[in-house]
């Protein structure tokens, strides 16, 4: 699925909807995600870079920034390799890694970085995604004031336990579409990136 994305970002058709700078955002998001899922074993270097990996993918933080938070990440995993043993628990190292990928995840979109995400977070792939060959269009009158501003509440305070508050907000605009409700109310692996949060805010 991500070397599929990734080619049809890099030789877009009219087949598919999304630019190539819309799924360089999504890849980074999607790693800082597969982290977030780990926040715990995550050393602050860490937690720090997916902070500002995320800024950058959103366009809130500056190259500058980002640059030394994917070198804090990298030097640290290089360091962890000479730490004595039980010192660089193999769960902060793996945390740290998708650290790593998403800091790598260039404009210049490659197989390089279309690795294939571990079976535990294929979710967050999903939540991303969605299903790239038929996106679900979003009704102009779902975006009441009410459902645009707990949308942006949401993706800005990491807030996905209110999804189903925003299935009641999208109902009571008049959204029956089956795939939205149930993205909203049966989901629990959200990230930042969700097809449906960066359609109802207007984030490509």
């Amino acid at each position: 699925m991500m070397r599929c994305l990734v080619t049809l970002a890099t030789h877009r058709g009219i087949a598919f909807h999304q630019s190539r700078r819309a799924v360089v955002r999504k890849l980074r998001l999607l790693w800082c995600g597969c982290a977030r899922a780990r926040w715990c074993h995550l050393p602050d270097e860490g937690r720090r870079a997916i902070e500002v990996i995320e800024r950058f993918a959103d366009g809130r933080a500056g190259a500058r920034a980002f640059r030394e938070a994917r070198r804090a990440v990298a030097e640290w995993l290089r360091g962890s390799r000479l730490f004595p043993p039980g010192t660089a628990a193999p769960e902060a190292a793996e945390a740290m890694r998708f650290a790593v990928t998403a800091g790598e995840v260039h404009a210049r979109l490659s197989d390089r970085y279309a690795v294939a995400a571990p079976p535990g977070e294929i979710g967050f792939l999903q939540d991303l995604f969605g299903n790239p060959f038929r996106p679900v269009e979003v009704a102009p009158a779902w975006r009441t004031a009410t459902v645009v501003g707990l949308a942006r509440a949401i993706y800005a305070e990491r807030a996905f336990d209110l999804m189903p508050v925003l299935c009641d907000a999208l109902q009571d605009a008049g959204c029956t579409n089956e795939d939205v409700l149930a993205h909203c109310r049966d989901r629990t692996d959200h990230a930042r990136g969700c097809w449906l949060l960066d359609a109802l805010i207007g984030t490509e």
